[in-house]
């Protein structure tokens, strides 16, 4: 009976298993720092091109969401580079109505925020309803934006 070579060298017998050479695990890890880079990047992308299309969406449907004489406060669309969060949002109530406010943010944009049965509105420690929102109380508003520049509302928090 005739002993291999590699089998006497290894333990119990059993052939060696072929080591990587450092410059292939290098390659290896670079490639995948490469991957992990370009995701990143495509995610930032992707978050900025919908922030893009929420501020073109509000800008250009303004005067549907606000009426014809709605520009009280904002005079100008927004400037080049300057998005708006269309998932949160705070801000002091102008008007209430049915199944909507409208609220001026601090850098006096106005925002119409959409209101339906399934948001929760809280203050301090109780829950709400949208009949119980006043004219000019603060709040933050997590909701989803929508193709005519509204956010519909998911959470609203009354802040005063």
């Amino acid at each position: 009976m005739e002993i291999n070579k590699e089998e006497a060298n290894s333990p119990k017998g059993h052939p060696e298993k072929p080591q990587h050479s450092k410059f292939f695990i290098w390659i290896v890890l670079g490639l995948t720092q490469l991957i992990i880079i370009v995701a990143v990047f495509a995610l930032g992308v992707s978050v900025g091109i919908h922030k893009a299309r929420f501020t073109y969406s509000w800008a250009s449907n303004y005067p549907s969401n606000f009426g014809q004489n709605g520009g009280a406060f904002i005079k100008t669309p927004p400037q080049a580079g300057q998005f708006f969060n269309d998932h949160g949002l705070d801000g002091i109530i102008l008007t209430t109505s049915a199944g909507s406010v409208a609220i001026k943010d601090e850098d006096s944009n106005e925002k119409t925020i959409l209101i339906n049965q399934s948001t929760t509105i809280r203050q301090d420690s109780g829950n709400i309803t949208a009949a119980d929102l006043k004219t000019g109380e603060e709040i933050v508003v997590i909701g989803e934006a929508n193709d005519q520049g509204q956010v519909q509302a998911k959470f609203i928090r009354v802040l005063n």
